[in-house]
């Protein structure tokens, strides 16, 4: 089991650390800014860490994302077994802001492994988290090696008001020490049902805390390394 984490990788966006931004809209592009237009437009008023600086989709009066989507995308991280993604996202997508075509647009969050195929990570809206706001955000990344993470925010449709922003993005790596205990996946102390349950609902994924006996592959190997370690660790 895994005993802590560290933080392998942090981006607050105060300085330049290699995203690419893709201008295809026609207004509202990805800049990397303080936020200046206070929020009268369903725009973010502040950064979500308070460090200053974050992403959002065009900082002028009145400007938000039209005729087009716009991608940013991170630089290569890398990343080890057990690792999780995290970021701050704001979303808003016209229903408060007297846009035509409100509630008809989407966010999308997704990743590439190792220079793979890009895998949505999340799609936020039309209706749900997208009335602005800052989320903080927090997924499991596969396996291990290196990984990007790209956020794609668009108004496709009829012209709405459409506004989004990303901060603090950071990787956790976890680790395990001499001191962990074989089997508890949870960290509680106790081998036992709920290390069961944490492996089935990671069954088949490639690492991560499920991975009980460390072969790569969440399966019935990690059940049976659980039923031999179980109670309370030394």
């Amino acid at each position: 089991a895994y005993t802590g984490s560290e933080v392998t990788f942090d981006d607050d966006f105060n300085t330049d650390q290699g995203w690419d931004v893709t201008n295809s809209a026609g207004t509202g592009n990805w800049e990397r800014v303080t936020p200046s237009n206070g929020g009268v437009r369903c725009d973010n008023p502040t950064d979500a860490d308070g460090s200053g600086m974050c992403y959002v989709t065009g900082n002028g009066s009145d400007e938000d994302v039209d005729d087009g989507s716009t991608i940013q995308t991170s630089p290569e991280m890398e990343f080890g077994d057990g690792a999780l993604l995290s970021y701050s996202r704001w979303y808003s997508n016209g229903s408060n802001c007297n846009g035509g075509d409100p509630n008809n647009d989407y966010f999308y969050v997704d990743v590439s492994y190792n220079g793979g195929a890009w895998i949505n990570l999340e799609t936020v809206g039309p209706v749900a988290e997208s009335d602005g706001g800052w989320y903080d955000v927090e997924r499991a990344l596969s396996g291990s090696g290196s990984v990007q993470v790209r956020f794609t925010c668009g108004d496709l449709s009829t012209g709405s008001v459409v506004e989004a922003a990303v901060d603090a993005v950071s990787i956790k790596d976890s680790y395990c020490d001499d001191a962990s205990c074989t089997g508890d996946a949870d960290g509680d102390g106790i081998v036992g049902v709920t290390d069961i349950l944490i492996v089935i609902d990671m069954w088949g994924q490639s690492g991560g805390a499920g991975d009980i006996n460390g072969d790569g592959t969440v399966d019935v190997g990690d059940l049976l390394a659980i039923v031999d370690a179980w109670g309370a660790c030394p």
